[in-house]
């Protein structure tokens, strides 16, 4: 299992010029530059967690924003209470009062679960490896 608290957060607008060539466009979307807002999260034992939400461009910089505001939320959070009551954590970010009506569901939730899980599967990776590493080999 993930432990320790979160000790820093980060999100980056990423941005590609995909309309300069009109990459990626269809009769909705003609003008995307795929963008995204990439989120970071570091715990006190040094492992990161990392997502993203994707966009079209114009508009990114909304995300990005949402996506600050929810990881303030987490600053000093510790990761095993998320992971044991993942729901209610949910309805934390989901739910936060001075939030709820800029539908933080659309800005970077997304984001946020998303790095979570990578944060976990790179834990149990890291775990997993070292019990491999630990294990000696008898030979028969």
């Amino acid at each position: 299992m993930v432990s320790g608290r979160v000790i820093e957060t980060w999100v980056k607008d990423i941005r590609f010029p995909t309309s300069l060539n009109a990459d990626g466009s269809d009769a909705m979307h003609t003008d995307p530059d795929y963008s995204c807002a990439y989120v970071m999260i570091k715990l006190e034992n040094d492992l990161e967690g990392y997502g993203l939400t994707f966009t079209l461009g114009k508009g990114t910089e909304i995300v990005v924003s949402g996506c600050q505001a929810i990881l303030r939320m987490l600053m000093k959070q510790n990761v095993d209470e998320i992971f044991n009551n993942f729901a209610e954590f949910w309805r934390k970010i989901t739910n936060e009062s001075q939030l709820r009506w800029v539908s933080p569901k659309e800005f970077g939730t997304a984001a946020d679960e998303s790095k979570f899980v990578f944060l976990k599967a790179r834990k149990e990776t890291r775990q997993n490896q070292n019990r491999r590493n630990s294990t000696r080999r008898t030979k028969f």
